[in-house]
């Protein structure tokens, strides 16, 4: 339940068997689930130190770095120059899918995490999405975009980053693949929601 928002959303899931449904505060039950962003400030709107970082973000060998229209920017200074958020307390041996759409002009932009698996932008300017699946073998997350360059660094864009517990959302054995989690974030018109949503199946 979502109690920040006003009226307050519901959403609310159950199995039978292998299929999962949901009902929600704007539908009947029906095949689907409820999903949850994992990540404070995940529309990077709030900037409370008015430093040009979001808050609950940290970043690392950047020159500059800006936060603007719910977009965060920043320009390398080394090679791995990054900026990312850490989700914290969460589930050692679950599977979590994260992803952001970033614009980029090189094809070594990636987003990553402290535990393995990298995704790279094909360099093409626009914003596109990437995204990970990786089992945690901590309890901390920390979906970042890192510049791999090492020299020509340009502005990096960065918007609406997810993070999103596979296992706890459809249960062991029973995760989506990265590629079924793009299909359903890419039904979206912005590919982001704040807090919980219910997504058909």
């Amino acid at each position: 339940v979502d109690n920040i928002s006003n009226p307050q959303y519901f959403c609310y899931m159950y199995r039978e068997g292998t299929d999962v449904y949901a009902v929600d505060s704007y539908s009947a039950p029906s095949k689907g689930v409820c999903l949850t962003n994992l990540v404070t400030n995940g529309d990077l709107s709030l900037d409370g130190n008015f430093d040009g970082l979001a808050d609950n973000w940290s970043a690392s060998n950047v020159v500059s770095k800006s936060l603007s229209n719910n977009t965060q920017s920043f320009i390398a200074s080394a090679s791995w120059a990054g900026a990312g958020t850490t989700v914290a307390s969460k589930v050692v041996g679950d599977s979590y899918y994260t992803s952001a759409l970033v614009r980029a002009s090189s094809n070594i932009v990636v987003l990553g995490n402290n535990v393995g698996s990298v995704t790279y932008h094909s360099g093409s300017g626009n914003y596109e999405r990437l995204s990970t699946v990786v089992v945690a073998n901590i309890n901390t997350l920390a979906p970042t975009i890192y510049d791999l360059r090492s020299s020509g660094w340009d502005t990096v864009y960065v918007r609406y980053v997810l993070c999103i517990d596979l296992t706890a959302t459809f249960g062991a054995g029973y995760e989506l693949t990265k590629a079924q989690m793009d299909t359903i974030m890419n039904g979206y018109s912005n590919n982001w929601f704040n807090i919980t949503t219910k997504v058909s199946l």
